[in-house]
């Protein structure tokens, strides 16, 4: 869909005992303008002038992918991150994932990612990748679309991923395995549409070169 500036989209929220969204008769009402939300995701660094890089950080629940992330490709990659998008929209309110944000979330995360790719911007990205061939075709259309790809497989003991889990601020993180099927989709569905972009327009420049 087209971004303009003025775009803004509400919703309407009331925390309950359960912290489940329900409407009431005062709730809060959060607006978000789209292409804010969708520019606080880019940086200048991120843009490659040459090969663009995807990076995916691969592992099991709780084995230090956001940490590497955080600390090694905060700068220079756009995330392609659904948790991220969903904090920064969740205002600091503690919510569900993806509950009342998913509408906003899809939105903002099919756009970046479009953008990033056919702009051709580093990304980074989080996965469990326990699904070989879903895996597989995510590492396949960036490769179709002439990314360099990095994967980085994090891995640590049982235990300490557990303890690790346990100690999850669940308001400053969501698990790749609740998010790592929205990346997988942005990524592949932004891809294939890029890569048939790009064959139109190869086949549009042959004819007129013929003409």
């Amino acid at each position: 869909m087209p971004i303009r500036s003025g775009t803004r989209i509400a919703f309407l929220h009331s925390r309950s005992a359960t912290s489940q969204p329900r409407l009431m008769t005062s709730p809060n009402i959060f607006e978000f303008n789209i292409k804010d939300e969708i520019d606080r995701l880019f940086d200048d660094s991120s843009k490659s002038s040459t090969e663009p890089i995807a990076v995916i950080l691969m592992g099991g629940i709780a084995t230090g992918k956001t940490t590497l992330r955080q600390q090694k490709y905060h700068r220079g990659y756009v995330p392609i991150d659904a948790g991220n998008i969903f904090l920064n929209l969740s205002r600091g309110e503690f919510l569900p994932f993806p509950g009342p944000l998913e509408d906003a979330m899809e939105i903002i995360g099919r756009a970046a990612t479009t953008r990033a790719l056919s702009e051709g911007y580093h990304i980074v990205t989080e996965i469990i990748g326990a699904d070989e061939q879903p895996t597989e075709q995510l590492t396949n259309s960036l490769g179709n679309i002439g990314y360099k790809l990095e994967v980085m497989v994090l891995t640590c003991s049982p235990d300490e991923a557990a303890k690790r889990n346990a100690n999850r601020n669940i308001e400053e993180s969501i698990s790749a395995y609740y998010s790592e099927p929205f990346h997988r989709t942005w990524i592949i569905e932004a891809a294939a549409e890029l890569a048939s972009e790009r064959v139109g327009k190869g086949l549009n420049e042959d004819q007129s070169n013929k003409a």
